[in-house]
């Protein structure tokens, strides 16, 4: 009676056993295509600051909050938008008197120091100059981190995207042909891109003069990792 239950379990088995070597993983073949479109760009974003020093905090800090109400209204006038304007940094800091070091000596604080910075975008590239220009006379002395954008960026990017599964499609291709397989669909994508600025542009304590900008040319880049079937 035993006999017929342990050829049953045995063919259990060996159908399980089949069912597992036919369940083998699909051939694929994997790539990373990359593609990038150039453009101008249109506009800017910089950081402009006003650095007032003063024997007490309250004379830096007022001498500071005069010489930024005029920056903002220089920059309302060239018809820089309120949502363009944010605050970044306001530190009161003070300074303190230099001793040789082998001098024995508390230190001294002989008078502060007020930072006030505030990135602005500026979407009328052709004005930029002017602008620079404008804030400096207002009581700006501070002017770092440019960085030229596009206002179209998102189409930009689909048109990068597109070329980097172009460029994904033809490698598998080429695989494929190489080594004399046929290409099936594809299984997977996945996408990641940016922008790559042309340049930054730093000035501290700038004088009131013609401020020449060289804008370059944007390259905005996208990756796909792509996988495809083997036939």
């Amino acid at each position: 009676m035993k006999l017929p239950v342990f050829i049953a379990m045995t063919a259990m088995l060996l159908s399980v056993g089949v069912a597992h070597a036919d369940d083998s993983p699909p051939r694929t073949i994997s790539v990373t295509g990359s593609g990038s479109v150039q453009a101008a760009p249109d506009m800017a974003n910089i950081t402009i600051g006003v650095s007032t020093v003063a024997p007490t905090a309250r004379a830096a800090l007022d001498a500071n909050n005069a010489q930024t109400t005029k920056m903002f209204a220089f920059l309302k006038s060239a018809g820089v938008a309120d949502k363009d304007m944010q605050s970044t940094n306001l530190s009161v800091s003070p300074q303190y008197r230099n001793y040789r070091p082998n001098e024995n000596r508390q230190p001294e604080i002989i008078g502060y120091t007020v930072n006030n910075s505030v990135r602005v975008a500026i979407r009328k590239l052709s004005a930029f100059g002017e602008v620079l220009d404008g804030v400096v006379t207002a009581g700006a002395n501070n002017i770092n981190g440019i960085r030229f954008d596009v206002s179209e960026r998102k189409a930009l990017t689909r048109s990068a995207a597109a070329n980097a599964i172009k460029d994904g499609i033809s490698q598998a291709k080429n695989i494929a042909n190489a080594a004399g397989l046929k290409l099936g669909p594809i299984l997977s994508i996945s996408q990641s891109g940016g922008f790559r600025p042309p340049q930054q542009f730093m000035a501290r304590s700038m004088a009131a003069e013609a401020v020449p900008i060289a804008a370059g040319e944007l390259t905005i880049g996208a990756s796909a990792s792509m996988v495809f079937a083997i036939e």
